[in-house]
């Protein structure tokens, strides 16, 4: 029977601890790749803890100055003593090559820390003393984790930090745009108001229903998915992957809905939908249409989608559709779902949009608040911003759509309230810039409560 190896480079680690030992400066320049437990080696990882612990303190890294350490320390026998620690110096010629052993000794530790992980979701799986949901939710984290571990980020001094953010400041004082820090939504208004989606934040976009939530969330994602090429993920609840692209494409074309659904499209109508469909083929849009959508499903689908495509932009239609196992009261329900969701803005380093009702008390009044935010004040709580979108001919019965609209921004975090106004075309399920790029209205919530 074959023996399986355990994923290991003594060969690869000896020859870097030898190069860090005749090159000092070396030892600055990979201390930031490894830690010590990624030698398989237990003699290793005490010479390279004794090796962090030198530049940590910002001393000069050698054989005589380690060994030095080492006997202080009471751990120059575990190291392999002043013999061993001398045999790695001669038999390394030259420091050349240090990176490469670096990663090498980096991807076996990877490999080891993976196999501990899927031993310990074995194990879990053989007890059979968790609900299956949240189990698959740890097994998926923790091998998300370990992925993440792989990813290195060396600091950068911020000098040229400040040039580039410099740099892009002129190019766009230059040419009259917006320093737009996230993610662009492709609305100037919204978009000089927040400077685009951040990073780990949740953006909660509410509306009574018909209001336009979902097709102002999928106009956001076309113009991020075919304008930036960035890649979005939606996941749709209510509404089926094939109904989701339809819409999509009707709106990126700006062909009628119901006359694309019902196949009397124009010679004009149908050359625009051919050529739509390449191009929307080419976008990084990612449909999912489970249902029940559960916490844990949709953070084990997110992270596989972030690993193999990277998304930049996740969005989930709508809130209080999601489903929590277990759980029968809808507040602490809801209060769950909205903190999972947050949670994995921040695990991916992503904008979350999350689309969400309102209560029915919003009827009493005409514009939409803070308050309204349906079944849970932990929406609020949890949400970096909050987006209420309002039609002003939304009560007025039998009377056809004027085309304008008020996206409320009702919360931010790090930025100001305010009125991003609108126009949209239902018919073709398209919102537009209400005015031209650089003529922003600024109009704050003085009149809109809370």
């Amino acid at each position: 029977m074959d023996t399986v190896q355990v994923p290991a480079s003594v060969e690869a680690e000896t020859a870097l601890l030898g190069a860090l030992l005749i090159e000092p400066e070396v030892a600055y320049e990979i201390v930031h790749l490894l830690e010590p437990d990624d030698f398989y080696e237990p003699r290793h990882r005490v010479i390279y803890q004794a090796i962090c612990d030198l530049v940590a303190s910002g001393e000069a890294v050698d054989s005589v100055v380690v060994i030095e350490r080492l006997k202080e320390s009471g751990a120059l026998d575990r190291a392999g003593g002043v013999a061993y620690i001398t045999a790695l110096v001669e038999g390394t010629p030259e420091a050349s090559h240090c990176e490469q052993y670096a990663q090498i000794v980096k991807q076996k530790s990877v490999l080891r820390h993976l196999i501990r992980v899927c031993t310990k979701i074995r194990e879990e799986c053989f007890k059979q003393e968790r609900p299956l949901e949240e189990l698959l939710d740890e097994a998926g984290r923790m091998v998300y984790e370990v992925g993440t571990t792989f990813v290195t980020r060396e600091a950068v001094h911020m000098r040229d930090i400040l040039m580039e953010t410099f740099k892009k400041i002129d190019e766009l004082a230059r040419s009259g745009e917006r320093l737009v820090t996230g993610i662009p939504s492709g609305f100037y208004d919204l978009d000089e108001k927040t400077g685009g989606f951040q990073k780990g934040d949740l953006i909660v976009l509410a509306a009574r229903p018909s209001m336009g939530k979902t097709t102002l969330a999928l106009n956001i994602a076309e113009r991020v998915a075919v304008h930036q090429r960035k890649p979005v993920a939606i996941f749709s609840i209510e509404t089926s992957a094939e109904r989701v692209t339809e819409s999509i494409l009707c709106l990126h074309t700006k062909t009628n809905l119901a006359r694309l659904r019902q196949g009397r499209l124009s010679a004009e109508e149908f050359e625009r939908i051919s050529l739509g469909i390449g191009e929307l083929a080419e976008a990084p849009i990612f449909i999912n249409d489970a249902n029940p959508l559960t916490p844990m499903l949709l953070k084990s689908i997110a992270r596989r989608l972030k690993q193999k495509h990277d998304i930049q932009l996740l969005i989930v239609d709508y809130l209080q559709l999601m489903t929590v196992p277990g759980e029968k009261d809808r507040q602490k329900m809801v209060a769950q779902i909205s903190g999972h969701l947050k949670g994995l803005a921040k695990e991916l380093n992503i904008p979350v949009i999350a689309i969400s009702q309102l209560r029915r008390a919003a009827e009493e009044h005409e514009r939409p608040r803070l308050s309204d935010l349906r079944e849970s004040g932990a929406i609020e709580q949890d949400a970096d911003v909050v987006l209420l979108l309002w039609r002003s001919d939304y009560h007025e019965q039998n009377a056809p759509p004027r085309g304008e609209a008020e996206l409320i921004i009702a919360k931010q975090r790090h930025g100001p309230r305010g009125v991003v106004y609108l126009f949209y075309d239902f018919s073709v399920l398209r919102f537009e810039n209400a005015h031209p790029q650089g003529e922003v209205l600024d109009e704050e919530l003085d009149s809109i409560g809370t």
